[in-house]
């Protein structure tokens, strides 16, 4: 098993041949890439199909949490910041994940167990997603 560091918020990450990470930023990237499919660079795209790849190979557990928390009940809208790069599609959008408090209630499990889940889920899915990239 990697050794997986876990910095602030949702972000983990490791470092081995080559460093990966994810956190809310890489997972509201892939939202906006999901949405904004023809509109999308190369790169993007690339990043789009490795993590269909890995929520194939996620236990069905891990892949419920990271899909409603990070695209079924997130919300989207137009950056109001005038000064920003807009020629990539990412940096038009502000997406928002729903709250841990939020998502604990709706799946009807305390806070404590909800962040436990999180947390196996998304070292999982980075274990994954190494697995993937380095095939």
């Amino acid at each position: 098993m990697r050794e997986i560091q876990k910095g602030y918020g949702n972000k983990y990450s490791y470092s081995g041949k080559a460093f990966y990470c994810i956190s809310d930023v890489y997972f509201h990237r892939l939202y906006i890439t999901k949405t904004y499919n023809a509109l999308s660079d190369n790169r993007s795209l690339k990043q789009l199909a490795s993590f269909y790849e890995v929520m194939k190979r996620l236990n069905m557990e891990d892949r419920i949490i990271i899909y409603e928390k990070y695209f079924k009940y997130a919300m989207m809208r137009v950056s109001k910041d005038k000064y920003k790069n807009k020629v990539k599609i990412q940096n038009k959008y502000i997406v928002k994940e729903v709250s841990n408090v939020e998502h604990a209630k709706a799946m009807n499990i305390t806070i404590n167990e909800y962040k436990e889940r999180l947390d196996r889920a998304l070292r999982n899915y980075l274990n994954t997603l190494i697995d993937v990239v380095t095939e």
